[in-house]
């Protein structure tokens, strides 16, 4: 069990590292809020879990900061925001 537990630590580490790595260029450094969960990016807050799905996909960097923009002014209005694919799906705006 200790084994598995050192294996997902040192996941969650190399996954932030490469997401700061690919959409920040490396030049920054990240803070855990909550271990294995969230990040925090010169005020910016990065679930692991989306983390993932945004490196898996190849996620355009700027693509990526208009949609937590989108997620944000959603949040603000009471309204739903779509997921990742639909955004990059549907909004052809830039």
């Amino acid at each position: 069990m200790d084994n598995a537990l050192k294996n997902y630590d040192t996941a969650c580490t190399e996954i932030a590292e490469a997401f700061v790595n690919k959409y920040y260029n490396n030049t920054t450094s990240y803070d855990w809020i909550d271990f294995g969960g969230v990040i925090e990016v010169c005020d910016y807050f990065w679930n692991l879990d989306k983390m993932v799905d945004y490196l898996r996909m190849n996620a355009d960097k700027d693509k990526l900061f208009e949609f937590y923009e989108y997620q944000l002014d959603c949040g603000l209005k009471g309204e739903t925001a779509s997921n990742f694919k639909n955004y990059i799906k549907y909004n052809k705006s830039s």
